[in-house]
């Protein structure tokens, strides 16, 4: 039987086979077995299918930061060795330029409202977000970006460049107005590797206000929740609802469990509002 990790209904067996009604079931609390309105059932259905659009969300976030570490990791390491893969090299590359895509593509469906404001911010100040926003078009339908490889053996240095003239073609894919900045910058050729390892930085930065921006909305479904069964308790990662109406059950214990997981491994706070309301 195949399992999705992120499932709002899980399969209880015959365990609650006789129950009905709306109720929670919290084994070894003073909660297990307790009966709820159809109205708080539907608030934490509705608040749980969030959270598991955010947990999706979250996990865009080391997918890009790991392929661009891997990246330049090769560059920093095998390259070094005068080892000059233009295939392995195009490889990495590509991967971390369409896990961004993908971050982008995901945020832009699911946080439209929020992320439409802040990405014209990332796009118009950051050159990074602008090249490799839009490097992914040309690489699709022209050739593979990185076609010379430099190697200075005295610095211990070695970088990978993109001709600019590729890139200013017309039919390149390429945003126009991209293009004419590219021109105007008046270079020969541009350093993936320098934009790479200022990306690393600066996508951590888009990705926390990014954060900043749904937690709000974030705080408000936590408490909504909390008001009915409360969350800081050690025994609530056992927390399941069920309706008489579904097969399944809302496990809502165990999405709030891999939220604080999260919040400890990305050094963010989720359930910020938790402590605050105590």
């Amino acid at each position: 039987m195949k399992l999705d990790k992120y499932a709002l209904k899980v399969d209880r067996g015959e365990i609650m086979a006789n129950r009905t009604g709306y109720y929670i079931s919290c084994f070894k609390s003073i909660y297990d077995n307790k009966s709820i309105t159809e109205t708080e059932f539907r608030i934490i259905e509705d608040k749980s299918s969030k959270i598991v659009k955010l947990l999706k969300e979250i996990d865009y976030y080391p997918l890009v930061l790991m392929n661009c570490q891997e990246f330049n990791r090769y560059c920093e390491t095998t390259l070094q060795k005068r080892d000059n893969d233009f295939t392995n090299i195009n490889r990495l590359f590509s991967n971390l330029v369409n896990s961004f895509y993908m971050w982008i593509g995901y945020n832009e469906r699911h946080y439209d409202t929020v992320f439409k404001e802040l990405k014209g911010g990332f796009y118009d100040t950051d050159f990074c977000y602008r090249f490799l926003y839009n490097i992914r078009t040309y690489t699709a339908h022209n050739t593979l970006p990185i076609t010379l490889i430099s190697t200075d053996i005295l610095k211990c240095k070695v970088d990978v460049f993109t001709k600019v003239t590729d890139l200013t073609e017309k039919d390149s894919g390429i945003n126009k107005k991209f293009r004419d900045e590219l021109i105007k910058m008046n270079i020969e050729n541009i350093n993936i590797f320098n934009v790479t390892s200022d990306f690393s930085t600066d996508f951590g930065k888009w990705q926390i206000d990014l954060w900043n921006a749904i937690k709000p909305a974030l705080d408000s479904d936590i408490m909504a929740i909390n008001r009915i069964i409360p969350i800081s308790t050690p025994w609530f990662v056992n927390t399941y609802v069920y309706s008489p109406n579904k097969e399944g059950s809302v496990p809502i214990g165990h999405q709030i469990k891999e939220l604080a997981d999260k919040s400890r491994l990305y050094n963010y706070n989720f359930l910020s509002c938790l402590s605050q309301n105590i």
